[in-house]
């Protein structure tokens, strides 16, 4: 009896990329030749020898833009290429320039030519160009063919029929076409889907219903497991130990959520301070005596210092400085002689260790100033003894900023903000500056892999791919992306997909064009009026009104 079973083995599916990969791995080149090669061996399924050995002249422009070339077993086939293939090839053309070299991928080292090389991408060098591209866009296990895989995927996913699929791919057997309307999740989806067979606006409302649907309801994200470690700053946090131990100054510059407080709050040691904010700077100041009054440093004995009307510290950034000391609540003391700085009338003795509690001594100094509080810290400890770090400097203001001229000169002080105003510039000329940025996908890919370990997710390739995009590589976005996929009962597919963070994308400051466009209507206004063209001076006015509101409205979206 003849077996009727088939004796050829069960060919190996193969793996393509997904939309989202495949634009992940299409923004990492900043080479025109290699985004155009990914883009051709994509959009046209040439295996790499076909990419490494297409010529100019296999080029077709006219009519149907085509490539023609000789693929495997020396069979010659054409493959039209779509808008996408179309303009990248376009653009590396442009720049690759007529060179005389007959290849389309070819190299621009001139000591390749020099040696009497052909000018022509190697097999070798493609490979390791994607993997490498691949590694920056979070993907693994990259090879060139795969993108000849998701060539053919896509038709399938398209319902090109199979005949055609053999004929764009090149296949002599319809059995190897055949592969990826299997592996097309598409296909499958759509074949299932024609079983139901009730009216379209019942099967639109399930799939509405259906779509936001976790369906693993019973499982929940496990913990961490471990601590997150300090990803891509290294040199920097070296550096900011290196600047504490000999006492500098420094400044921590660096957009939002890029790390900044994170760094500082690595910064150890037994004499060391931290504030959030110098403003309100009375507060500010009084959490900075408290902190030395647990420790046992502030000194209790000093002389008050009080008024009703506020010092320079907390004046008007228009006020003169210098008008007057009576005039602020304070009396210089006996003998018409101020203290200088770091006396405060008379020798003081170190006070013991705090018995009472803060609130009571608080309440003595209710009348104190601000300067009498920044008076009483700066005569409790030796210059430059401690460390004071503050986490955010961005709202500085006049008074603020002569609050930390005066905590300087006995603090070293260590501070981070987004970035100075040019006004504020003067308090910082002797600070050392550490500018950090997102990090680079490397770190970044890092930085995703510790914080989702332990998690359940049904694509990990796609989560990556995915808050690599949405984040840009901001830290606390990364963070805050995959805790909030966390939340999830389950990281699907789906609710990948639907995750977002806004704060981590670039802001496009539209208020420039807006006036320019603004400008041009009022000259075209003008000029209108000038040649007598009633429509033409309506136009122009409707026009400039239209901009107005406009720019009204989009700075009321950004406050």
């Amino acid at each position: 009896m003849t077996d009727l079973i088939p004796t050829s083995h069960t060919k190996r599916l193969p793996r393509a990329l997904t939309p989202d990969e495949l634009t992940a791995l299409l923004d990492v080149p900043r080479q025109t030749r290699d985004r155009a090669l990914i883009r051709v061996m994509a959009g046209c399924g040439l295996r790499v020898s076909e990419a490494c050995n297409l010529r100019m002249e296999d080029i077709t422009w006219t009519d149907t833009p085509a490539l023609r070339f000789i693929g495997k077993r020396r069979k010659e086939r054409v493959v039209p290429m779509n808008d996408e293939v179309q303009e990248a090839l376009r653009t590396w053309l442009e720049v690759r320039g007529a060179n005389g070299n007959p290849y389309v991928f070819c190299t621009l080292k001139k000591r390749a030519l020099s040696m009497g090389g052909t000018g022509r991408l190697s097999r070798k060098t493609v490979w390791f160009t994607l993997c490498r591209y691949a590694r920056k866009a979070g993907l693994r296990h990259i090879h060139p063919h795969m993108l000849r895989h998701t060539f053919g995927t896509s038709l399938a996913d398209e319902g090109i029929p199979i005949e055609r699929i053999k004929d764009l791919m090149g296949h002599s057997d319809i059995s190897s076409s055949a592969i990826y309307i299997r592996v097309s999740a598409a296909q499958k989806r759509t074949a299932v889907e024609k079983i139901d067979r009730r009216p379209w606006l019942l099967r639109w409302v399930s799939h509405q219903r259906n779509r936001t649907f976790r369906f693993f309801t019973g499982l929940r994200p496990r913990p961490f497991a471990g601590k997150l470690q300090t990803v891509g700053r290294r040199a920097e946090h070296r550096r900011l130990e290196q600047n504490l131990s000999r006492g500098i100054d420094t400044l921590v510059l660096g957009p939002t959520g890029a790390g900044k407080s994170h760094l500082l709050s690595l910064l150890e040691g037994e004499k060391v301070l931290r504030l959030p904010s110098l403003s309100p700077a009375r507060q500010s100041v009084i959490a900075l005596a408290e902190e030395l009054y647990r420790r046992g440093v502030l000194k209790t004995d000093l002389p008050k210092v009080e008024g009703e009307v506020q010092d320079d510290l907390e004046a008007d950034p228009d006020e003169e400085e210098g008008g007057g000391e009576a005039a602020k609540g304070e009396s210089p003391p006996e003998g018409g002689k101020e203290p200088s700085e770091g006396e405060s009338g008379g020798e003081v003795t170190p006070s013991p260790a705090p018995t009472e509690d803060f609130g009571e001594f608080r309440k003595q100094h209710t009348r104190t100033t601000v300067r009498g509080w920044v008076q009483m810290i700066t005569d409790s400890i030796q210059p430059h003894e401690w460390t004071l770090i503050i986490d955010d400097l961005s709202d500085l203001s006049a008074s603020t900023g002569r609050l930390l001229d005066h905590l300087n000169k006995r603090f070293v002080i260590f501070a981070a903000a987004v970035e100075i105003k040019k006004a504020y510039e003067k308090h910082f000329w002797k600070f050392e500056r550490v500018e950090i940025a997102n990090l680079s996908r490397r770190d970044a890919t890092e930085l995703i892999r510790q914080a989702a370990s332990g998690a359940d997710i049904e694509d990990y390739r796609l989560f990556e791919t995915h808050v690599l995009q949405k984040s840009a590589g901001n830290p606390r976005a990364i963070l805050e992306i995959v805790d909030r996929l966390r939340k999830e009962p389950a990281i699907t597919r789906s609710a990948i997909r639907d995750v977002a963070h806004v704060g981590a994308r670039g802001k496009l400051d539209l208020t420039p064009a807006l006036l320019i466009m603004v400008a041009l209507f009022m000259a075209c206004r003008y000029v209108a009026r000038g040649m007598d063209s009633f429509d033409g001076y309506m136009l122009a006015g409707v026009g400039s009104a239209s901009f107005m509101v406009l720019r009204f409205f989009l700075g009321r979206m950004r406050r």
